[in-house]
């Protein structure tokens, strides 16, 4: 199951703080991944994920033409050019998750992202 939210930049920092379980534990551990979307290619910073709570995507649109960012059928908000969206979302299963563009997308706008032993939420 993925559970995604689009966030602004303030609720992003905020998320850092928010624990699970009981107050002695830490925040939700979470990586950035950062998502460049041109008009031709998707390309993110990093293909594996380990040992996190959630993604938070950085999605930036360096393109012309405006795009989205789909993971598991979990959509970003839509990215203006020149404009950047952030992207929560919660991977509960390890295993690869196929990502795309689905808004004025070429072929080959797609690959995969690896997530290894993702930590449940509460």
């Amino acid at each position: 199951m993925l559970v995604g939210i689009a966030v602004t930049g303030a609720a992003l920092a905020a998320a850092t703080f928010v624990s699970r379980g009981s107050a002695t534990t830490g925040p939700v551990p979470y990586v950035v991944v950062r998502v460049t979307l041109t008009d031709s290619r998707v390309v993110l910073d990093r293909n594996v994920v380990k040992n996190v709570g959630f993604v938070a995507f950085r999605i930036r649109n360096t393109g012309k033409l405006k795009h989205n960012f789909v993971i598991e059928n979990v959509h970003s908000p839509v990215v203006t050019p020149k404009h950047t969206e952030h992207f929560l979302v919660t991977f509960a299963d390890e295993g690869k998750y196929v990502y795309r563009v689905t808004l004025n997308a070429k072929p080959g706008m797609r690959g995969v992202l690896k997530v290894i032993a993702p930590i449940p939420g509460d």
